[in-house]
């Protein structure tokens, strides 16, 4: 349960200065997806190498920590189709597109999503015993 809350507020604490401080989402212009991909990854992934780094006040928090950074990084600095058009001034859009049409997660982001959930299910299926 520890590992659940520190993600959840480690990624909240880097979508907020990501998403709405600097006002970038990633490539989906969504917060919520953006949100999903740098939790999952930081449960996940902070999970597994939570006994790598050495422990302050009793907690392994810095693995979480890299790994929501890093992730949150990377996201932030790929620019969609919409976001780069709008970058250079170029967008136009046309009169019955909505706004928020430009969201399309392909296959590669639901086998991440997948490969990160199940990551998250095998941490807590198969504990790691540390002596």
């Amino acid at each position: 349960m520890g590992g659940f809350l520190f993600s959840l507020f480690i990624s909240l604490f880097f979508i907020f200065i990501f998403a709405v401080l600097a006002g970038r989402r990633g490539p989906w212009d969504n917060i919520a997806v953006f949100f999903l991909v740098v939790f999952l990854a930081t449960w996940g992934i902070g999970s597994y190498l939570r006994f790598l780094w050495f422990p302050v006040m009793g907690v392994y928090w810095l693995p979480y920590f890299l790994v929501a950074l890093l992730f949150s990084l990377l996201l932030a600095s790929i620019l969609s189709e919409k976001q780069s058009e709008r970058k250079r001034g170029k967008l136009s859009e046309a009169p019955g597109q909505k706004a928020g049409a430009g969201l399309r997660l392909g296959l590669f982001f639901w086998l991440f999503i997948a490969v990160l959930v199940i990551l998250i299910i095998a941490i807590y299926l198969f504990p790691v015993r540390v002596t």
